[in-house]
């Protein structure tokens, strides 16, 4: 789906949070964009040749601040955040 962004701000300390199979999975939120429609999503980086930023895919995910996060999860979140780790995109 594509979307027609209005406005976009920094996410400071956001990540998308998916619960897999293969167990969570954290992927820093880089900015919030407002949608034409007035929906707010948060846009994360993609780790391939395109370099730019993306909407999460549709998946069992949510996003989550990192002062609701436990400990456990903020390791998690800071692994996530090294280069190839994060969503690729496919």
């Amino acid at each position: 789906m594509s979307h027609k962004f209005i406005n976009s701000c920094q996410a400071d300390n956001w990540y998308f949070r998916l619960k897999g199979v293969n167990g969570t999975h954290f992927t820093r939120v880089v900015v919030w964009a407002t949608t034409e429609s007035g929906e707010v999503i948060g846009l994360v980086s993609v780790t391939n040749d395109s370099g730019c930023l993306t909407v999460p895919p549709p998946v069992n995910g949510t996003y989550v601040h990192v002062s609701d996060m436990s400990n456990e999860e903020k390791q998690q979140a800071a692994e996530g955040d090294r280069p190839g780790t994060k969503y690729t995109g496919t």
